[in-house]
């Protein structure tokens, strides 16, 4: 598969990711970072600020970091050229959600709760919904849809184009904090307390839900009619797509932290005792 290589100076880099704005502002920002050269490349790069006390001097300073993914091109590595900052976006609060884009819009969803629209080309805010709840990891935009878990479990999905809601859920006794998965007409979601659900990606109706007695900080992944994750008991599962049954489990050295892949044979994790693991797909040998 062709990939592309970008150059891109390390004083960038460290413009990307750690910004020092005027101590009198308090906003969240979404940043668009464009490359000045033909055919370039976008960023939308989430950055919040934070109140910090330095040792030497009395007063406070305000510095602005980037803690959320930054949103580009797939099979592209961004290292060298010069960027611009074409516009900044205020958002209400904090944003860790890596932002997701069509061709024309870029969303954003908020530790606040709140998920904004807003255009690419000028940065101005098309719309915004209050959910009521916050948003970290779980959001998710495919075939204009936006699929979104919050803090205190509840599951929904908005038309991106005017962001209407389509439908919605909720675990009570759930948090759901990383990246969904979609699959067919499936959306996936693994909540932290350890419950991995299946919806019907159009109206929201529970397919299946399986129950881990450990809380589970993985996303999950799907490939050859399988759902992958990993949790806190050691052990990393493989469910049916559709029934959500285990069709095989490995137990690893330590807790499974880290979010999986998978290609058409094997699936690819990593636990906190730092051994990294590959296993076959079909009985996870």
């Amino acid at each position: 598969m062709k990939r592309n290589i970008v150059l891109f100076a390390p004083i960038l880099l460290l413009l990307i990711a750690y910004v020092n704005l005027n101590a009198r502002t308090s906003a969240r920002i979404i940043y668009y970072l464009d490359q000045k050269s033909a055919g370039s490349p976008t960023y939308f790069v989430a950055a919040s600020q934070k109140q910090t006390q330095t040792q030497t001097k009395p007063q406070t300073q305000t510095q602005t970091q980037a803690e959320s993914q930054s949103q580009s091109q797939p099979q592209t590595l961004y290292i060298g050229f010069p960027v611009e900052l074409k516009w900044k976006y205020r958002t209400n609060s904090p944003i860790i959600a890596q932002p997701q884009t069509d061709s024309t819009t870029v969303y954003v969803a908020t530790k606040g709760g709140y998920i904004h629209r807003v255009k690419q080309d000028d940065g101005t805010g098309v719309w915004k919904f209050n959910l009521g709840d916050g948003v970290e990891d779980a959001f998710l935009l495919n075939n204009g849809v936006l699929y979104v878990g919050t803090q205190r479990g509840f599951l929904f999905a908005f038309r991106a184009d005017n962001g209407k809601q389509i439908w919605s859920q909720r675990l009570s006794e759930e948090s759901f904090l990383t990246f969904p998965a979609i699959s067919g007409n499936y959306v996936y979601f693994v909540g932290v307390h350890g419950t991995i659900v299946c919806l019907n990606a159009e109206d929201g109706d529970f397919i299946w839900k399986f129950k881990v007695n450990a809380d589970c900080l993985t996303a999950p992944f799907v490939q050859n009619g399988l759902v992958f994750a990993g949790c806190n008991d050691r052990n990393f599962y493989a469910l049916d797509a559709k029934a959500g049954f285990v069709k095989w489990k490995y137990i690893a050295g330590a807790e499974v932290a880290g979010s999986p892949i998978a290609n058409n044979e094997c699936v690819f994790f990593g636990s906190d005792d730092g051994y990294f693991y590959c296993l076959r797909i079909d009985n996870g040998k």
